[in-house]
C-alpha cells in the first residue's frame, strides 16, 4: 500500500456503563464531531478529576501502569500507532452510519515515542541501567578498536572482550572513581549494592558486583542525557 493511501478504520462506540451511559457517550461524541476509543482507568492517572483530554503522557501512564499485559489494550494501540491524517473511520448507531476524518497521526500520542523523564530514571532499577550500560559501553570499545587498529573481526572480538569483562569493568571503575561527582558515586553505590540473582558461572561475585556498578553509571548517563559527561567517563576509560 502506498504511504499516500487512505485507510478505513471501524470503530465501536460502546461502554460497559448501563444503557443511560452508553447513550450519553455516543451523544457526546456526536455534538462535537469526533469519535473516540477509551478504557476504565485509575482516577490517579488524570491530572485532575475533571474532564481530561488525554495527552501522550496520559497513554503513556495508561500503557505503563494500567493494561502493561493485556492483548486488547496492545492491539487497539497498535492500530492507534497507525493511524494517520486524513484516514477515515466509520461506526454506526441504530442503522446510522457516519463517517469521521483523522485529522492527526495518531501515533503523535501513542506510548512508546517519549523520553523517560531523570525521576523515571532514578526510580529504575540499578540493574536496568546496567542493562543499557552494557550495550553503550561495548559499542564504545568496539568503535574506539575499529577506529584506533587495523584489526581482523576475530581479533576485534577478542580484544573487545578484554575490556568488557567483568574483571576488567571492576578494574575500571576503581580507576576512574576518583573524577566522580557525589551523584555519580551514589549511582555506584546503588548499582554495587543491587542484589543480582543470575551471577554467570565462575564469576567472581566481588568483581561482577563491582562490573554491574559500572555498567550501572554508565547507563544511568546515558538515560539521563548526560551525553558530554558520559564521554568524559568513556575517554577515561580506555587510558
Amino acid at each position: 500500500m502506498d504511504k499516500d493511501d487512505i485507510n478505513i478504520w471501524r470503530f465501536n462506540l460502546h461502554t460497559k456503563d448501563d444503557a443511560e451511559k452508553k447513550k450519553e457517550t455516543f451523544e457526546y461524541c456526536e455534538q462535537n464531531s469526533i469519535i473516540g476509543t477509551g478504557w476504565r482507568t485509575d482516577i490517579r492517572l488524570m491530572s485532575s478529576k475533571d474532564e481530561y483530554i488525554p495527552d501522550k503522557e496520559f497513554y503513556h501512564r495508561l500503557d505503563t501502569f494500567s493494561f502493561p499485559n493485556q492483548k486488547g489494550f496492545k492491539k487497539a494501540m497498535k492500530s492507534l500507532r497507525e493511524m494517520k491524517k486524513d484516514d477515515l473511520i466509520w461506526t454506526r448507531k441504530n442503522n446510522c452510519y457516519y463517517i469521521c476524518r483523522v485529522t492527526e497521526n495518531a501515533r503523535d500520542f501513542m506510548p512508546g515515542e517519549r523520553e523517560k523523564t531523570i525521576e523515571e530514571v532514578e526510580l529504575m532499577s540499578p540493574l536496568i541501567w546496567a542493562y543499557i550500560g552494557d550495550c553503550v559501553y561495548e559499542l564504545y570499545i568496539r568503535a574506539h578498536l575499529i577506529n584506533t587498529t587495523k584489526l581482523k573481526p576475530h581479533m576485534l572480538h577478542i580484544n573487545t572482550i578484554k575490556f568488557v569483562k567483568a574483571e576488567a569493568q571492576a578494574r575500571t571503575l576503581k580507576k576512574i572513581e576518583g573524577m566522580l561527582n557525589e551523584e555519580e558515586l551514589n549511582i555506584v553505590r546503588r548499582g554495587r549494592n543491587t542484589q543480582n540473582h543470575h551471577l554467570p558461572k565462575n564469576a567472581n561475585p566481588q568483581d561482577y558486583m563491582y562490573s554491574t556498578a559500572f555498567e550501572g553509571l554508565i547507563g544511568y548517563l546515558y538515560l539521563t542525557k548526560q551525553d558530554k559527561r558520559l564521554e568524559e567517563i568513556l575517554k577515561e576509560c580506555i587510558k
